[in-house]
């Protein structure tokens, strides 16, 4: 018997990374997806995290420097592990980094 998910990407709204042991990382959290790709920007739209592994998580630096706490818009796409039949699904949004 074949079991048929929907896609599921659940990002948070918030991480604080304080080194306290708490929601130090921003991990996204994903279930039936396949040809996943992340992406975080700063204000300029540079591209300040990449990843098209879902278990990589983002750490609030970029190139060894701390970011500053603020909004920061982010894109994931990715596709039905179950349906590959349907067009790639695009998700954008913001994540509140607080220091």
């Amino acid at each position: 018997m074949l079991n048929l998910c929907e896609p599921r990407v659940n990002v948070p709204d918030a991480f604080t990374p304080n080194n306290d042991g708490v929601n130090d990382v921003l991990q996204i959290f994903t279930a039936y997806i396949s040809d996943y790709e992340f992406r975080i920007y700063n204000r300029w739209g540079e591209v300040i995290f990449a990843s098209d592994n879902p278990e990589q998580k983002w750490d609030g630096t970029y190139h060894g420097s701390t970011y500053p706490s603020m909004l920061y818009p982010y894109i994931i796409t990715y596709k039905s592990e179950s349906f590959p039949e349907r067009s790639r699904v695009v998700k954008r949004g913001s994540v509140l980094l607080i220091r």
